[in-house]
């Protein structure tokens, strides 16, 4: 049993949900995707809040320019 399937037994039971095979799935992507972000070279970080103004020195428009955040890409 690797090292994330132990950490997802322990949320599994923690959280008390009863099926977690459709869970373990997306758990899975979770930690594919945060040490996808976590390797690369400077590594990827997610920093903003729903009602930060966007910060246009840190990150980049991707469709509509405002000063607030409606989604993460």
């Amino acid at each position: 049993m690797t090292y994330v399937n132990v950490c997802f037994q322990h949320l599994r039971v923690t959280l008390k949900i009863p099926d977690g095979k459709n869970c373990q799935v997306y758990f899975d992507k979770c930690v594919e995707i945060c040490w996808l972000a976590a390797v690369q070279d400077p590594p990827l970080a997610i920093a903003m809040n729903e009602t930060e103004t966007f910060d246009s020195t840190r990150f980049r428009d991707y469709t509509v320019k405002g000063p607030y955040l409606d989604f993460m890409v």
